[in-house]
């Protein structure tokens, strides 16, 4: 709750969104009571009432051992409530096994795993984040289950570099970068106008990206 209201939904303009996924329908029941009352105590404080109104939805197959789930979204569908979700601002869904995967959300920033992955389960889940809309410029995983190991294993399969983000080297870093200046693609003063415009105050315009474009034409054209 902390992370979804001073992090998550300030991303992507303001309109930032996040799911949880846990392994089991009473897991799920109890995540969604006790985070709906977190919630509550937590919009009262000033800075987060603007996020009052974000709903905290839960979507799992309906079983007699279990209450209907529309009784947890106050009475609405799973259309409805995907579609709510969908044009919300904010929102966070809590899933079981339903929609992690197919469900294309692009504000979809951050998921929250408390289950265990694998295999091409494991990508199909943790890729719902990766859809691109303006303003998303980053994406964010929390898992609290699964090893970095084992889900690397199961991206591993379906793409030819694995790499997770691990301690960086500083000499790493800077050995690939004059490794790349070898090739002379571009010089330092194609660098300076480039940083120029991309770390320009508000937002770039067409003719800023145009300007970009025309900074990596020649680039490319030497490679």
């Amino acid at each position: 709750v902390d992370r979804l209201l001073s992090l998550v939904y300030g991303k992507i303009r303001g309109e930032g969104k996040a799911m949880l996924a846990v392994s089991t329908i009473p897991n799920a029941i109890k995540y969604i009571e006790i985070i709906r009352e977190l919630y509550r105590e937590k919009c009262k404080q000033k800075q987060y009432k603007k996020y009052s109104d974000a709903p905290i939805y839960i979507v799992y197959s309906d079983s007699q051992s279990y209450q209907n789930c529309a009784s947890l979204n106050g009475g609405k569908s799973e259309v409805a409530v995907i579609q709510d979700f969908k044009h919300s601002k904010n929102g966070l869904i809590i899933v079981v096994d339903k929609l992690q995967t197919g469900f294309d959300e692009p504000r979809l920033h951050t998921m929250f795993i408390l289950k265990k992955l694998n295999s091409v389960k494991a990508v199909q889940t943790l890729s719902r984040v990766n859809r691109t809309c303006p303003g998303k410029v980053d994406t964010f995983i929390l898992d609290f289950v699964n090893t970095a190991e084992e889900i690397q294993a199961s991206f591993q399969p379906y793409y030819e570099d694995t790499i997770l983000s691990s301690e960086i080297n500083v000499n790493f870093v800077y050995d690939n970068a004059n490794k790349v200046k070898t090739f002379c693609l571009f010089n330092d003063e194609d660098v300076e106008k480039f940083v120029k415009i991309y770390t320009k105050k508000g937002e770039q315009t067409a003719t800023d990206l145009g300007k970009i474009t025309g900074l990596f034409r020649p680039v490319c054209e030497r490679f």
